[in-house]
């Protein structure tokens, strides 16, 4: 069986991987599918109804995804044993966490494949779009299913190890509600995860990138991306070439439904928050950021 190719971007969310992930999606022989980790999730949130459900959504047509016209074929083709539904189970994920962290407890996944899914889902977007697709842009981010994918033979696989200012990513997440103590924590859990998973992964095969750098100097970045990932990126119309393809994405956030009419440097943050916090969130961010975000190394 040939292997089918597929490039996942691993790392903490609200760090730019909807950008990323359409800027690939662009590419003539790439189909961007957004977040596929909740493919699984939005199955099971219709369950055997497939009544019309925002969880059931494709993100991009606005369809129940048993009438979107990629997700309807490939969900025919696949069975749910070959889905990757994502584990809610808290002692389990602690295993899988675990596992990447020590190298124990083993871990068993079942034996699932997602072969049959990546290669339905080429086969039926080379149906839809003018191009000759062979890659999946698969931004699920999650360093648990990364490693399982890394167990998998008959996968290709491509990896985008994504950081970003943590001080971004705290006022990004604060607009949802979310506090900043639990965002610092699982931040920095969740960069350790993707860090050691990104670091086992063939050298040849992966790349860690800063959004705050990519985004100062995107064309570098994706001539990197195109050049170590082979694929056929067109580096002078990019933009346009993401803004054209027509999106059915599972997950991902609202950004990935407008056009893309640059790309710039955010930060906003600064604006938002009142100059004591900003000192107090300067020191606090300082060392994880000289880390994770502005190593010279990246």
């Amino acid at each position: 069986m040939d292997k089918v190719k597929v490039i996942y971007t691993v790392g903490y969310g609200h760090s730019g991987s909807s950008l990323i992930n359409a800027i690939l999606g662009g590419a003539n022989d790439s189909i961007a599918v957004s977040e596929l980790i909740k493919l699984g999730h939005r199955i099971r949130k219709l369950g055997n109804s497939k009544i019309l459900s925002n969880r059931g959504k494709c993100q991009g047509c606005r369809e129940n995804i048993y009438n979107c016209k990629l997700w309807s074929q490939v969900l025919k083709e696949v069975p749910k044993d070959n889905i990757y539904f994502q584990n809610e189970n808290f002692l389990d994920n602690l295993k899988i966490s675990l596992n990447i962290l020590f190298g124990f407890p083993k871990i068993n996944f079942n034996n699932l494949d997602d072969t049959k899914l990546y290669n339905s889902i080429i086969k039926n977007s080379n149906k839809i779009y003018d191009k000759n697709i062979n890659t999946v842009v698969d931004s699920s981010k999650d360093p648990r299913r990364l490693k399982y994918l890394q167990k998998n033979p008959n996968i290709d696989l491509y990896v985008i190890y994504l950081t970003r200012d943590l001080r971004g990513v705290s006022n990004s997440m604060e607009k949802r509600g979310k506090n900043f103590g639990r965002t610092y924590i699982i931040w920095h859990i969740w960069n350790i995860l993707s860090y050691i998973t990104y670091k086992k992964h063939n050298k040849n095969k992966k790349i860690m990138i800063s959004y705050d750098k990519f985004t100062q100097n995107p064309d570098k970045y994706l001539k990197r991306i195109k050049d170590k990932f082979n694929i056929d990126l067109n580096m002078e119309d990019y933009l346009d070439n993401a803004n054209k393809q027509e999106i059915h994405y599972i997950g991902g956030n609202s950004m990935q439904k407008k056009d893309i009419t640059e790309i710039k440097y955010d930060q906003s943050w600064k604006k938002r928050m009142p100059k004591w916090k900003q000192f107090i969130l300067n020191m606090i961010c300082y060392i994880p950021n000289k880390i994770w975000v502005y190593n010279k190394k990246l």
